[in-house]
């Protein structure tokens, strides 16, 4: 076992989506033991998703009538939010893009901070550590990390899925309070005040925390940082050419603050670890989506283990009973219930005080969709707009 825990680590100050998420769980268990199953709410099992057939082109052209339509959905959708700036992109399988922006972020801060979308990368690099035998999805936290309650039952698998029942230590009032950077010894403490929600794989809550952990795993078994290894393992094997994961503790100065419900502007520094420390542009984002989705960076194989069990998160207003999105290893599920046969976006969000954003591959429309913002308002509102102006 290896330990690590007196240097500077991370520290998350706001919601990282999780406020508006299913949470389900609420007493400490006391006696947690191997075998126990899980027994929260029903899971889509192999869900019929379709993954890119073939590599994106990089020739098409957008015709003007879709152009169009484009500009109309997201003229719309930004007359509903109060956004500071955005950007936003649409890249489909031949190849050809939209790309628009809004508000006025300066030549020198043009791009913007990801949030929870980071996520998405995080599991990226565990899947890749995987793939070349390094890891298992089955080891516990306890094999890398000592302290964690319960962690000789929670696997990286529940850490990805989110069924470790670990809380989340972005909740907690002492740390939203601070403005310290936290090492990784006081994020372990946090966890040890709480104890676990349930018991490790019997349920499903959104937390941080576990992401966190997965950053400290793929930096002990890589032996690069976790900043350096997702920018030279999983980014570099697509085409995306401005977009990086921050350093602990950068305050990038190309990046748009982030506008906050208060009215204050406040400088993106990277307190997030694993739980979501991406930054780029859109343009970026979309050619890293598409990459991921192509195959370029984990198999197709792989690709399928991410979505094969999903855990209900949202569910819709009009029919509380039917889920509008699901989240699986390190990316989530939306559900278009609208339609019929209903269809699937894949990919991730974020959200935080003052930021925005949505990531996903559309197989109905054949295009990934990406949107990033800052001020108030929802990325996923505007990518919900673009995806249906695409038929």
């Amino acid at each position: 076992m290896i330990e690590r825990l007196m240097r500077p680590y991370f520290h998350i100050p706001f919601v990282l989506l999780v406020g508006a998420c299913s949470s389900y769980g609420s007493s400490t268990p006391r006696d947690c033991s191997q075998g126990l199953s899980y027994d929260g709410p029903s899971i889509l099992e192999n869900a019929e998703l379709r993954f890119p057939t073939g590599r994106f082109g990089s020739t098409g052209t957008i015709p003007a009538a879709t152009v169009q339509r484009l500009d109309l959905a997201f003229e719309n959708a930004l007359e509903m939010l109060p956004t500071e700036t955005v950007d936003a992109a649409v890249l489909r399988l031949d190849g050809s893009r939209y790309l628009r922006t809004a508000g006025d972020p300066s030549t020198a801060r043009d791009l913007h901070y990801w949030a929870s979308a980071g996520k998405l990368f995080t599991a990226l690099g565990i899947l890749v550590l995987e793939e070349e035998g390094r890891l298992s999805l089955n080891d516990p936290i306890s094999n890398y990390l000592s302290g964690i309650p319960d962690g000789e039952l929670i696997t990286l698998e529940m850490l990805l899925n989110h069924t470790s029942g670990l809380f989340s230590a972005n909740e907690d009032a002492q740390v939203r309070a601070s403005n310290k950077l936290m090492t990784l010894e006081d994020e372990i403490a946090v966890l040890q005040r709480h104890g676990n929600l349930f018991c490790p794989g019997t349920n499903w809550r959104y937390s941080n925390s576990g992401y966190a952990l997965l950053a400290e795993v793929i930096e002990q078994v890589s032996g690069q940082s976790y900043h350096s290894f997702v920018d030279g393992q999983v980014i570099a094997k697509t085409q995306a050419e401005r977009l990086r994961v921050m350093a602990a503790g950068e305050r990038p100065e190309n990046v748009v603050a982030l506008s906050q419900a208060n009215g204050d502007v406040r400088e993106v520094i990277n307190h997030f670890g694993g739980a979501g420390s991406v930054i780029g542009d859109a343009e970026s984002m979309a050619a890293f989506v598409a990459g991921v989705f192509e195959g370029s960076v984990v198999s197709e194989t792989t690709l399928n283990r991410m979505t094969q069990q999903l855990y209900p998160m949202f569910h819709s207003a009009s029919d509380p009973s039917q889920p509008t999105r699901y989240n699986g290893l390190g990316t989530m599920v939306y559900v278009a219930i609208s339609q019929s046969p209903p269809s699937y976006l894949m990919g991730h969000s974020g959200g935080l005080d003052g930021a925005s954003s949505f990531v996903g591959w559309s197989a109905r429309h054949q295009a990934v969709v990406v949107v990033a913002l800052t001020g108030a308002g929802s990325a996923d509102l505007i990518a919900s707009r673009l995806a249906p102006a695409l038929e």
